[in-house]
């Protein structure tokens, strides 16, 4: 199990070249025959591993002790091999083959295998007194059910809360609130600021995206030219926070988002929504314009979001130093509603379309969202698995790995990472606000073909090239 999880991560990272190590290397193991494998190559060594370990009867399929706690299990199994499996078929590791059926059978029956042992999505609020409590400021019941979840650590037991979670890291997110979230609150720095980019991902309510997700912008590299879904008679450019999916609301903090807890400073008159005000715990408004001084967009204050926007989806609703030090929840590695995103996308590509929109269906579901229109064409099916995947997995660490799955070795991301957008505001004289999308700061760099993986270490490559003749290292390092 632990050679699959690493070989997994390796793959991920680095791509191929990958030699496939089955046993250990004597002291006298001649390395020049050490030879790369393939991408589909790793993938089934790594399904291999997983298979074995899961016909082990000393493998649980969950952790009911805390004795036994971050133990491998069973669904770890499972949830490496859909991950991997779909990551096998995607055109940068699939070197021109279709893998998409073997992908969709090997999600199939993970999924079912998971659902055998008891593992469902997280669906029910089980702490009303914190997160329906309405100084949370979560608008619906379905908003707060996704904040709990992430704010929630899974708990070892024969019947948990929490069924979703397959594998939570051992080490919590410690002070969330001080890291990773609004730098005025403790005086420190902001943490994740989710881009405009992520944000338009979010649908309305309604169920319709705001963009148009086949070119979302008319400057595909700038962004700066949203192209609006026509369908779309919700979403208002001037007021665009109104009326979105739960989960918009659950993960992100917003102008105009409230938050109770302890704020480290008195207000000034440059914060019309919040003076007067003195410091301790209360109720702030989280005012992102430009020239606010809290909590406004800058692009160099540390405590301000460079975005417009500022992190919530791991954030206790009210954690703050003294008053109520909540440390933050335990990452959660692997969990349900990753499988159930991986046969989605591995059924819609080997045409399965009818169970792919079921299984994005019941992610939406369970956050209150309508089901996706019926009699999708592939592309259009294909287009809102992936956006349901941005939204759903949102800053769990996944985008990375997508933008550069779903491209080709020889591609770049251009189109997706060397620019990323903020909403910059405008505070008017009437107490209402002019939304403009502009640029983070300046472009990026780390766009082009060489960073569809990372490079192998440089003392790596020459002992390899030394031993073997052949140059390991990835192209453009």
């Amino acid at each position: 199990m632990l050679r699959a999880f690493y070989y997994s991560e390796l793959l991920r990272w680095l791509g191929c070249p990958l030699p496939i190590e089955r046993e250990l290397y004597g002291v006298d193991f001649d390395f020049s025959t050490v030879q790369r494998s393939s991408c589909y190559e790793v993938v089934q060594f790594i399904l291999e591993d997983c298979d074995a370990a899961l016909s082990s009867p000393e493998l649980p399929w969950r952790i009911t002790t805390d004795a036994e706690g971050y133990r491998l299990t069973g669904a770890v199994a499972e949830a490496i091999k859909s991950r991997m499996s779909v990551y096998m078929a995607s055109p940068l590791y699939n070197q021109g083959q279709n893998y998409w059926e073997e992908a969709c059978q090997v999600n199939k029956t993970a999924l079912a295998n998971l659902r055998a042992q008891g593992y469902e999505l997280y669906r029910t609020i089980n702490y009303p007194a914190t997160w329906k409590d309405p100084e949370a400021f979560l608008p619906n019941d379905y908003a707060a059910l996704f904040n709990e979840y992430f704010c929630s650590s899974m708990a070892f037991g024969s019947s948990p809360v929490d069924r979703e979670t397959i594998y939570q890291t051992k080490s919590d997110q410690n002070e969330v609130f001080h890291l990773d979230g609004i730098g005025a609150q403790d005086g420190y720095k902001s943490g994740t600021c989710p881009s405009q980019e992520l944000v338009d991902c979010f649908e309305t309510e309604d169920g319709q995206p705001i963009l148009n997700l086949a070119r979302p912008y008319l400057d595909e590299i700038t962004h700066l030219q949203p192209d609006f879904n026509p369908a779309n008679t919700l979403y208002d450019e001037q007021n665009p926070y109104a009326n979105r999916d739960p989960r918009f609301y659950a993960s992100i903090y917003y102008n105009g988002s409230q938050r109770k807890a302890n704020w480290l400073f008195d207000e000034s008159s440059g914060s019309p929504e919040n003076y007067p005000a003195d410091r301790g715990y209360r109720t702030r408004v989280i005012a992102t314009w430009d020239g606010e001084p809290q909590t406004g967009i800058h692009p160099s204050d540390r405590k301000a979001t460079r975005t417009g926007y500022f992190e919530r989806k791991f954030l206790h609703p009210f954690s703050g130093r003294e008053i109520n030090w909540i440390f933050g929840a335990q990452y959660k590695m692997f969990r349900l509603a990753e499988v159930i995103l991986n046969f989605a996308e591995a059924a819609a590509e080997a045409n399965h379309l009818d169970e792919a929109a079921a299984a994005v269906n019941e992610i939406r579901n369970r956050v209150g969202m309508p089901n996706l229109p019926a009699g999708l064409s592939k592309d259009d099916l294909i287009l809102r698995i992936r956006n349901e995947r941005r939204v759903e997995v949102a800053m769990e660490g996944f985008r990375y790995f997508d933008v550069r799955r779903w491209n080709t070795p020889d591609g770049n991301l251009e189109k997706t990472d060397r620019w990323i957008n903020a909403m910059w505001i405008t505070r008017n004289g009437d107490g209402s606000y002019t939304y403009r999308r502009g640029p983070v700061s300046r472009e990026r760099l780390c766009w082009t073909q060489k960073f569809m993986w990372l490079p192998v270490p440089v003392d790596e490559v020459n002992r390899m090239k030394a031993l073997t003749g052949e140059d390991w290292q990835n192209p453009g390092w």
